[in-house]
């Protein structure tokens, strides 16, 4: 997964960036996470066109945090629940 910077603006916490390659099953995850920080104010994404755009990505946050330490932060415990989620299927299927 390749992620671009668009455009990060220290001053406002505002970043906006780009991740090629993905759709909203990705996307709407890590909104969905995002959303649930206290210090994210606002977060968003748009894909033009599903077959030929990638989603841009806009994350504002409070003066606690940074957008950039928001996403990682956010994307982390997206890996930890895709991890849980298949630990539970795997043990499912061996049962």
């Amino acid at each position: 997964m390749k992620v671009n910077i668009l455009d990060m603006k220290i001053k406002s916490n505002s970043l906006e960036f780009e991740i090629e390659g993905e759709d909203h099953t990705l996307c709407n995850a890590l909104r969905n996470i995002l959303l649930e920080d206290d210090n994210v104010e606002f977060v968003s994404y748009k894909i033009d066109h599903p077959t030929h755009a990638n989603p841009i990505f806009y994350i504002k946050t409070n003066e606690q945090k940074t957008p950039t330490e928001a996403l990682i932060e956010a994307s982390d415990k997206l890996s930890e629940l895709c991890n849980e989620v298949l630990t539970k299927f795997q043990e499912a299927v061996k049962s």
